[in-house]
């Protein structure tokens, strides 16, 4: 895992057990160790582009320097996105996850949060740069927009276990008692 920050580590661990543990019912140790890499850039990048592409080559710098010593990286990552409706700039935030794995690689997400107007007021749209929001020892922007029920490492769980959902997808079957699974004949 591209990170030290201790809530997507364990968030990403979370999406692995999430998938392998009660999605497909085959319990298998799960280990996520930490890699640090370069300083990270200060804020959020300001689009769903930006912010892939940085999780994206950090589990391509990981798999290229540690070469076959694990068998997954990812990379993991917050970020904004930006669009208009209705004549008003809608910001959100979500988190990125990218699995690179020994079937290929795969992209997910966690849920949107829309950032009140309040928030960022001034930003702009154009999706250069980044933005700072919220503090790390407090969750973050998305712990402190749910009251605290949602953060980062829930939305990198979440994020994880969609990933790996499309990457396993018509490899691995779901557990043979799940009756949709068995009735979709996957």
């Amino acid at each position: 895992m591209a990170s030290d920050d201790p809530e997507r580590l364990l968030g990403v661990r979370g999406g692995f057990l999430r998938y392998f543990h009660h999605g497909l019912a085959r319990p298998l140790a799960v280990a996520v160790v930490g890699q640090p890499l370069a300083e990270a850039p200060f804020g959020l990048p300001l689009s769903d582009r930006s912010t892939l592409a940085l999780a994206r080559d950090q589990a391509l710098e990981l798999q290229a320097r540690l070469g076959d010593a694990y068998q997954f990286y990812v990379g993991a990552q917050p970020g904004l996105e930006s669009f208009e409706v209705g004549g008003q700039q809608r910001y959100f935030i979500r988190l990125w996850s990218v699995v690179l794995g020994p079937v290929g690689e795969a992209w997910g997400a966690s849920g949107s949060l829309q950032l009140p107007a309040a928030l960022v007021q001034g930003l702009e749209a154009s999706g250069e740069g980044a933005v700072a929001l919220g503090k790390r020892k407090q969750g973050g922007i998305m712990s402190s927009l749910t009251g605290g029920l949602e953060g980062r490492r829930a939305a990198a769980a979440t994020a994880t276990y969609n990933a790996l959902c499309s990457l396993f997808y018509g490899i691995l079957r779901s557990r043979p008692s799940s009756l949709r699974w068995e009735r979709d004949g996957v």
